[in-house]
């Protein structure tokens, strides 16, 4: 094993750039002029490209903000947006996302189709549920994401469980759907 001697003199005497030895980090401002305000953001690699894009969920659209030019293309149409995560919901390869929405009461997830397109699919549209804040976790370690929801007026904390799809019907869903 080498000495660390040599590297902890380079650093000192600022032989090698690196943010740990400058002292505090610095950052740069990026802002992506949309048409209305922005409730949630996540990252994610939305055309498959290896490089990591923005999709924001809004008072009534969801954008992805394409890299490396940051492109801004609209997704979906949707109604008083909170806040949105990237997630791979549907084990297909590729970052879906889901969100949720407090005025329009609904809790629904993206499908990633590919090339900046995507499919919307309601999770919950019918239960009053006024939607503040979601979670991916996996709560019951099944191996299926779910989705925790912190519910403000609706006053409840909400676990939505996936369930898993057994192997007999895969072949139905492949099907059904072409994954």
């Amino acid at each position: 094993m080498k000495p660390a001697i040599p590297l902890l003199t380079a650093l000192l005497l600022g032989g090698i750039s690196s943010p740990l030895a400058q002292g505090a980090p610095v950052f740069e401002r990026h802002a992506f002029p949309l048409s209305q305000g922005v409730w949630g953001v996540a990252a994610m690699d939305v055309n498959a490209d290896g490089k990591l894009d923005l999709v924001a969920a809004g008072e009534t659209k969801v954008w992805a903000i394409i890299a490396p030019d940051w492109r801004v293309v609209e997704i979906a149409d949707t109604r008083g947006g909170r806040t949105i995560h990237a997630v791979a919901l549907d084990a297909d390869g590729d970052m879906d996302a889901a969100g949720c929405s407090f005025s329009a009461k609904v809790v629904r997830w993206w499908e990633n189709l590919g090339g900046g397109k995507f499919t919307a699919h309601d999770i919950d549209t019918t239960n009053d549920q006024q939607a503040y804040d979601l979670k991916i976790v996996d709560l019951d370690g099944d191996g299926a994401k779910d989705i925790l929801l912190a519910g403000r007026q609706s006053n409840n904390a909400v676990w939505y469980r996936q369930r898993p799809v057994p192997l007999s019907e895969m072949a139905t869903f492949r099907k059904l759907f072409g994954k």
